[in-house]
């Protein structure tokens, strides 16, 4: 069963790459990065999710990385209450507004 931690104070004009490079940086890697965009203008909400395989790898992160900064803010890291992959929900959403 795979594991999303929500990934808060993300900075506007950040991209899910640079995201994904940010965790490679600190040796962790999440199956899937994805930062919220607003459904109308496409701007970044401020917010995302990273998607892991295990549990105990998404734990792992919220440890290590809660509180670190990324493009000059702190990112505040927890575990999602919800279920299902955030990349799959990211992409099917904007093909469907497509």
């Amino acid at each position: 069963m795979s594991k999303k931690v929500f990934i808060g104070n993300v900075p506007f004009l950040a991209q899910d790459a640079e995201l994904r490079n940010w965790f490679a940086s600190h040796s962790i890697f999440p199956e899937g990065v994805a930062i919220v965009k607003h459904r109308v203008t496409g701007k970044s909400r401020g917010f995302g999710f990273a998607d892991f395989s295990r549990p105990e790898d998404a734990e792992s992160a919220v440890n290590a990385l809660n509180g670190m900064e990324f493009e000059g803010r702190r990112l505040m890291l927890s575990l999602a209450h919800s279920e299902g992959p955030a990349v799959q929900a990211q992409e099917s959403a904007a093909a469907s507004s497509n």
